[in-house]
């Protein structure tokens, strides 16, 4: 555990922030100059980075770097394909602070409890709120190419691709994936420390199964609250005006945007794993 009020404690601590800052700055200007986030975007990226490095750990960095690496890969495929779906949406394809921390802030939130208590629990949620986030993403990046419109998950209705609240098989498969990925870079971790053991698989399951509660949870929001609007033209969209125009609020709150959206999937999902399966953990 990080926060122990010893010496050793205290360089640990300095040794990963260092790290963490000259890693992390790295990462961000590599991530600014790929165009996948914007200046803010790029240093809140660096300052959580380094933030999950320090609270949570090597353990927990590698879940936010999976994270990074793999919807930052997903998000340059095909890219021309997914304009139309963009259009839709408050945001276009780079991030800003808002959406580097609506996607990586539930993680960092997990590992500085986890630091502070040096509960396994913790870390746990911090994976699967990677693992939700990365879901949700590869649901989002890989969904968008079905051959098959989406439909409401909700209503079941069909909906504009690239709307918030539609999945499809492809995306669902994709969603699996995603979060199967993250859980099993936390199982392998797992496993190093550990050593192979059914424990490991059962943690491995519970995140993969986390991260696409995650998403799931991400999808029904994005049905029911999340804002959505009419642009002068009578289309929908989740951009609250269109230029200088501004948009007619149809359903959902203000309030609740994409980025909130995606928030609240990461923290709920890892609240509810960890609320059934802490006490056997």
């Amino acid at each position: 555990m990080i926060v122990n009020g010893n010496v050793v404690g205290i360089i640990e601590f300095a040794i990963r922030g260092l790290i963490g800052v000259v890693v992390n700055g790295a990462a961000g200007y590599g991530a600014f100059a790929l165009g996948a986030v914007t200046v803010s975007g790029a240093i809140a990226g660096a300052v959580l980075g380094a933030g999950v490095l320090v609270a949570g750990g090597l353990d927990a960095w590698l879940l936010l770097a999976t994270f990074f690496v793999t919807s930052t890969g997903l998000g340059r495929v095909k890219r021309g394909l997914k304009v139309s779906a963009a259009e839709i949406h408050e945001k276009g394809n780079t991030r800003d602070y808002v959406q580097v921390l609506a996607n990586g802030g539930a993680g960092l939130l997990f590992a500085v409890v986890f630091a502070f208590t040096g509960s396994f629990v913790f870390l746990m949620g911090c994976a699967i709120a990677f693992a939700a986030a990365n879901a949700d993403t590869w649901a989002s990046e890989i969904g968008v190419l079905s051959a098959r419109d989406p439909v409401n998950i909700v209503t079941l209705r069909p909906i504009r691709r690239g709307a918030s609240g539609g999945v499809t098989i492809l995306g669902s498969l994709a969603s699996l994936c995603g979060a199967a990925v993250v859980a099993a870079v936390f199982a392998l971790g797992y496993t190093i420390r550990e050593g192979f053991s059914p424990h490991a698989v059962f943690v491995f399951s519970l995140v993969t199964g986390g991260g696409v509660l995650g998403s799931l949870i991400d999808s029904v929001l994005g049905a029911t609250v999340q804002a959505q609007y009419r642009d002068a033209e009578g289309g929908l969209t989740e951009k609250p005006s269109t230029g200088l125009t501004p948009n007619t609020l149809t359903r959902g709150r203000s309030l609740i945007t994409n980025d909130a959206v995606n928030a609240l999937a990461s923290i709920s999902a890892a609240l509810l794993v960890i609320l059934f399966f802490g006490a056997v953990l």
